[in-house]
């Protein structure tokens, strides 16, 4: 038993290390969309989110959408 453990354990190791990776991460299934860091428009909504959170709760309900759908 104790001959058949350790050989085992290598192939497991082997075996795992060499799977291809299929994906990134990110959804690819949808053509014409992908993953990118946006530009300037993006940071200046934040710091602007930045500013009012905690101070303005009406200011802050501009930034955000009860009706968003994410897939």
């Amino acid at each position: 038993m104790k001959k058949l453990i350790f050989p085992l354990m290598i192939g497991m190791m082997v075996s795992g290390c060499n799977t291809p990776q299929k994906s990134n991460g990110f959804i690819t299934n949808y053509e014409g969309y992908s993953w990118h860091i946006s530009g300037q428009e993006s940071v200046d909504l934040v710091v602007a989110l930045d500013k009012v959170w905690g101070k303005d709760y009406d200011a802050m309900r501009t930034f955000f959408s009860d009706t968003a759908s994410f897939s």
